[in-house]
């Protein structure tokens, strides 16, 4: 059996899933998570009678099943489950990278030193501002044009071009 992604193909923490799945050659399933939906965040007994569409390939009982805490993405590889991207990454590395690649993670105590720093800088000070630059150079976007749709469909109106463009 594939290993299966729970997560979003817009979601960069998905994303960095994938990355590493892809230096590695290994193949996978994406259990594409409807973040637009909500269906991240949804648990079965109390939101299920707000979730109107729910003929996708996604549990409605996410937050049960799937990801305590309402977030993407989770790997299903065999019978464990694991959520949190870099724990995600560091396993596949762990479990499935040649000894000899340079994906392989350290084992001298200096390395390991070395390497968590850089995973902490990295988590602390370079993430947080990406992803701050990302939302607002791409998803922003993606967010916004959603809005503007459902507000179509919503009020069953089109804005009038005036020809002022």
């Amino acid at each position: 059996m594939p290993l299966q992604i729970h997560g979003s193909t817009v979601s960069t923490c998905t994303q960095r899933v994938l990355l590493v799945l892809g230096e590695l050659g290994l193949s996978s399933h994406l259990v594409e998570v409807n973040m637009m939906k909500g269906e991240h965040k949804v648990l079965a007994t109390a939101a299920l009678s707000k979730v109107e569409d729910t003929d996708t390939d996604q549990s409605p009982d996410f937050l049960k099943n799937i990801q305590p805490f309402g977030k993407i993405p989770t790997l299903d590889d065999g019978s464990l489950r694991i959520f949190e991207s870099r724990a995600i990454c560091r396993y596949l590395v762990a479990k499935y990278a040649p000894k000899d690649s340079p994906l392989s993670l350290p084992v001298k105590a200096d390395d390991i030193a070395a390497f968590e720093q850089v995973a902490s800088v990295e988590c602390s000070y370079f993430d947080p501002n990406i992803t701050k630059l990302a939302y607002e150079k791409m998803l922003k976007r993606y967010f916004g044009l959603f809005r503007m749709i459902a507000t179509l469909l919503l009020t069953d109106t089109m804005p009038k071009d005036d020809g002022s463009r």
